[in-house]
């Protein structure tokens, strides 16, 4: 364990215990102790771009959604935009892809429409029982719900043994959005976390919000001194009914997350973290979730 801090911590915002539940290792290694982990760099300072990478899609595609008020012709502005600094690529493979991006995006519109404008943000502090408050701005709030707009594939669908969603970082997300908002007087109490592929999970109102927050708050205090070993993407997954020997596969496997991290290699080298702790800490966290999770058909 670390050395706790020598002031006790009195005030988080919302947006840092979001960043911690993506990814404890890295908010620890970043936040905490100071260290960046970077791979090298292999691409030449420069160079022309032939097929913007995961990371630069989404961001791209995060840019280009047009929000209500912005009015119909958004779009085409804001590509216009996005070619003239650079960020698409030249010549056809530009063309192509812009217009992929663009009929994607659109897709996606057309599907989440008719959204009226949504509220003016909130400035929230929530005041929990041990003295530590919670502060965030609250944006994408409806009159009905709030709205969490990812542009990625979430992969949300409902099967026999339960609900299944491939984005799970999306999904911790809103569910301490959720928990936020059910903690608060007034607003909507539904929380909607809809991806580019057209697919969306619901968060029904709730009453023991500020419970479940603070739980989440205590294991946020508990990863400021040392690994937790939370994984969205492999936590949640045992929440969904994988046995820890499939997981187990999969951290070793996947091209992304689990032992490819950066982070994760780092911190754990050969050693698969998968133990008593992240079992427990997947049931404590991903229990409440799933009992409230359900996929989202429409959207109005």
């Amino acid at each position: 364990p670390l050395a706790r801090p020598l002031e006790k911590t009195t005030a988080i915002s919302l947006e840092n215990l979001i960043s911690f539940f993506k990814q404890p290792v890295k908010f620890l290694y970043n936040r905490v102790l100071g260290i960046y982990l970077n791979k090298e760099d292999k691409i030449i300072s420069g160079a022309e771009i032939f097929v913007p990478d995961a990371l630069q899609s989404y961001q791209l595609k995060k840019e280009l959604i047009a929000h209500p008020e912005e009015g119909p012709g958004a779009l085409k502005a804001k590509t216009a935009m996005a070619a003239a600094c650079g960020r698409i690529p030249l010549a056809n493979p530009g063309t192509f892809y812009l217009e992929e991006l663009k009929e994607e995006i659109v897709a996606w519109q057309n599907w989440l429409a008719p959204l009226a404008a949504p509220l003016p943000p909130m400035a929230v502090d929530i005041s929990l029982d041990s003295g530590i408050n919670i502060n965030a701005i609250l944006t994408d709030l409806h009159q009905q719900y709030q709205l969490l707009l990812q542009p990625v594939k979430l992969g949300a669908k409902q099967g026999r043994n339960g609900l299944k969603i491939d984005r799970k970082k999306d999904l911790i997300q809103g569910w301490i959005l959720h928990l936020a908002a059910n903690c608060l007087p007034d607003g909507p109490k539904v929380t909607i976390v809809a991806g580019i592929d057209q697919t969306a999970v619901r968060f029904p109102p709730l009453d023991k919000a500020k419970q479940l927050l603070a739980h989440l708050v205590d294991i946020y205090l508990e990863g400021q001194e040392r690994v937790i070993p939370f994984f969205p993407k492999f936590s949640l997954a045992l929440a969904e009914g994988r046995t820890t020997e499939k997981l187990a596969e999969d951290w070793s496997q996947d091209k992304y997350d689990g032992a490819a991290d950066l982070y994760n290699s780092h911190c754990f080298g050969e050693t698969i973290p998968l133990d008593n702790e992240f079992k427990r800490l997947a049931r404590e966290i991903g229990t409440p979730l799933y009992q409230q999770v359900t996929v989202c058909r429409k959207i109005e």
